[in-house]
């Protein structure tokens, strides 16, 4: 089944001087995959220039940090599925290219079917230092390497 999806991505960062979110709505992509686990492919994107934290400045500091000059979008290319699309717990496999650096990641989560849609959540820790970005500071404090990444989609069901 192929379909176009949307979706969006929250960051969660922290630092020793508290914790902050910034959610991005510009995801948009297309997944091909059948009712079991097994083969999936297609490709989401994520536009790195469209953060919304509720603070500009820190806005800024996050387009700054991913570079989006050089590079101006992330990627997931999903690989493979553990459990079932057609609704409960599902872990999506597949390739990150973030900053330059492609890794693999796989993404636990849920799918629920309703009113004709199919939705995806899931999280994971990404580490900056893994993908080549400098950890930020203010006023020497350095914020915390490890991300946690809320992200959602979602797409007509098949």
């Amino acid at each position: 089944m192929t379909n176009r999806l949307s979706g969006q991505v929250i960051y969660t960062g922290s630092s020793l001087m508290g914790s902050w979110s910034g959610t991005n709505s510009a995801v948009t992509g297309q997944l091909i995959w059948s009712q079991a686990a097994g083969p999936v492919s297609g490709a989401v994107l994520v536009d790195l220039a469209r953060w919304s934290s509720g603070n500009k400045v820190r806005d800024n500091h996050t387009v700054a940090l991913f570079e989006t000059q050089a590079f101006p979008t992330a990627s997931f290319q999903p690989t493979g599925l553990k459990g079932r699309v057609d609704a409960g717990p599902v872990t999506v496999l597949g390739v990150l290219s973030l900053h330059g650096v492609k890794r693999p990641v796989e993404i636990p989560g849920t799918v629920t079917v309703a009113h004709g849609w199919q939705f995806f959540q899931g999280d994971l820790v990404l580490r900056l230092t893994d993908w080549q970005l400098k950890r930020p500071a203010m006023l020497g404090v350095v914020v915390a390497d490890e991300v946690k990444v809320h992200v959602s989609g979602e797409r007509a069901a098949p």
